[in-house]
């Protein structure tokens, strides 16, 4: 125990002793009877021993403030924090990234787009996160919440979803790629052919040389991202059903953006950009041994060579099922023909290798990041809707077109017991130059087999 904590002690202690001694002459007066000689020898045992705390508590004061005055000060280091009049303290959550989007899509589904009722319940079930409850309290409706359609376009501010994109963008092809990033609505001048130059001898004219170019335009368009939740799931509040919602919210987005970037579909105008696979030349496998497979890669490689493109950013895309089979591959001595690969990709015939689920299994896709413009808003839109009937299909718009000979029978979220939750976000990209962005190998079988 230190004197500091001694002195304490001491003080108490002799407090409780007159207590005790001064309460009882106060009751012998009180009632008019004189003190025995028991309570005289008690009284004369407590003064006794309040002289002997109190020199022992002279002695303890004493020493504190000789120490005290020795005290020298601990010399100031580089990790030493300087408080002045303008230091602040900052608290930040512990709470897992994304964590703000996806409580505030769970609120939001149980209180069915009605704000006040999304306010309350998040005061109730996150009111230590502040970043949840200034979402809904800054939430504008844009439209009814009282039609059984969608429930209006909820539009947060943008403090919302940076986590929920900073997870997200590492499970996507298209953020794990170095693009070349513009602005939305503003017109880029790209260069589509060199330059070429010429010697010139004394007094000869120069040759006059012209580069090609060409005028970008990235307007706005925008990517939905459906999920269909349980509402049994949404009405809890714990971690594991967090995270459940989180990775299916994530999923359906990730889901949504890739397959939509590495298609071959062509432009709508205003609506969707092409597939980086639009106009792309396309090689077939010539068969399924390691040989095949070099020898496919320069096949793939040959045009960008040709066109002398920068290929020091390309990439090669697959599923994770397709690397895992090359890294699998074996001379007849047992060794791995690609070893640097594995189903989280790798590095094969000097290209790093990207895995991805939205790949098809039977493609390889060689892509030129600084080939493609892209534009986005980093801040996605919510759509909540308990009403909705949902066809339940990855391609509506086919299921609808062949509803003549396949009927399409449409699922009602309120008759399921189930909430739909859409996502969307203004995105755009495009080719710098087309056909030269990409290019893709079909009918892929490599495998140790």
């Amino acid at each position: 125990m230190v004197i500091s904590e001694q002195i304490k002690a001491l003080i108490a202690k002799m407090a409780a002793a007159v207590e005790k001694r001064d309460a009882m002459v106060v009751k012998s007066a009180t009632e008019g009877v004189a003190l025995t000689a028991e309570q005289f020898t008690e009284i004369d045992g407590i003064n006794a021993a309040l002289e002997a705390d109190q020199k022992q508590l002279d002695v303890l004061k004493t020493t504190e403030k000789s120490l005290a005055a020795r005290a020298v000060a601990v010399p100031k280091s580089a990790d030493d924090v300087t408080v002045t009049d303008k230091s602040a303290v900052s608290v930040t959550t512990n709470a897992p990234k994304g964590s703000a989007f996806t409580r505030t899509a769970m609120v939001l589904a149980k209180s069915k787009g009605n704000l006040a009722v999304a306010q309350s319940l998040a005061q109730a079930h996150y009111k230590d996160d502040s970043v949840v409850n200034g979402i809904i309290k800054a939430a504008v409706a844009a439209g009814s919440t009282e039609v059984a359609q969608w429930a209006g376009n909820l539009i947060y501010p943008e403090q919302y979803a940076g986590d929920f994109i900073e997870l997200l963008y590492p499970q996507t092809i298209l953020g794990r790629l170095n693009l070349r990033k513009v602005p939305f609505n503003v017109r880029i001048s790209s260069q589509t052919s060199g330059t070429t130059v010429g010697w010139v001898g004394e007094a000869q004219p120069a040759p006059v040389t012209s580069a090609g170019f060409d005028k970008v335009f990235l307007t706005w368009a925008k990517v939905y991202a459906l999920s269909v939740l349980d509402q049994e799931l949404i009405r809890f509040s714990n971690p594991a059903a967090e995270a459940l919602v989180q990775t299916d919210l994530l999923k359906a987005t990730a889901k949504g953006l890739d397959l939509s970037f590495v298609s071959s579909n062509a432009a709508v105008a205003n609506v969707s950009p092409a597939g980086i696979l639009n106009g792309a030349p396309s090689i077939a496998a010539t068969g399924n041994t390691a040989e095949a497979l070099i020898a496919d890669i320069q096949t793939l490689v040959a045009p960008f060579i040709a066109a002398n493109i920068d290929m020091t950013q390309a990439k090669l895309l697959m599923s994770p099922a397709r690397a895992l089979a090359i890294g699998s591959i074996r001379n007849t001595l047992g060794n791995k023909f690609f070893p640097d690969m594995s189903m989280n990709g790798g590095v094969l015939e000097n290209f790093p290798v990207l895995t991805s689920n939205n790949v098809a299994g039977n493609e390889i896709i060689l892509v030129i990041p600084d080939e493609i413009y892209l534009s986005e808003d980093a801040g996605p839109q919510i759509d909540i809707s308990t009403e909705a009937s949902i066809i339940m299909d990855t391609n509506p718009a086919a299921a609808i077109a062949n509803a003549a000979t396949t009927p399409v029978v449409p699922v009602s979220m309120f008759q399921s017991n189930m909430v739909a939750v859409r996502i969307g976000q203004f995105i755009n990209w495009q080719a710098r130059r087309p056909g030269l962005c990409a290019a893709v190998l079909t009918g892929v079988a490599y495998s140790a087999s």
